[in-house]
């Protein structure tokens, strides 16, 4: 399940539940739908709250890399918050530390 709003200037998408195989496309509609290819007057990018998801597989990770260069393709940022443990690990794992932002919550990361 995903949900937008805005905050200080930032699309802030809250998704939950897994994030698999099954599941991963509509995560990556939701943030192509937020991430439009010209950039318009708002957002300065995505954020991605992580809070809820209780899964994620490589499916999953893939839809955020995807999501990350759509964004600096259009000169934004797209930044996580509230990540698990194990998506944590996963990041590490894979040295997408380096690549993805990411932040203890909305607030840090829309400031």
């Amino acid at each position: 399940m995903h949900n937008s709003h805005h905050h200080a200037g930032w699309a802030v998408l809250d998704v939950a539940g897994e994030v698999d195989v099954f599941t991963a496309e509509a995560l990556a509609e939701a943030i192509r739908a937020l991430l439009p290819p010209a950039p318009d007057p708002a957002p300065h990018g995505v954020v991605i709250d992580l809070l809820q998801v209780t899964f994620m597989d490589s499916a999953g990770l893939g839809v955020l890399v995807g999501g990350y260069q759509r964004a600096r393709r259009s000169g934004r940022a797209l930044r996580l918050t509230s990540i698990s443990d194990q998506l944590q690990m996963m990041l590490s794992v894979t040295g997408l530390t380096t690549v993805l932002e990411v932040f203890a919550d909305v607030e840090t990361a829309t400031a």
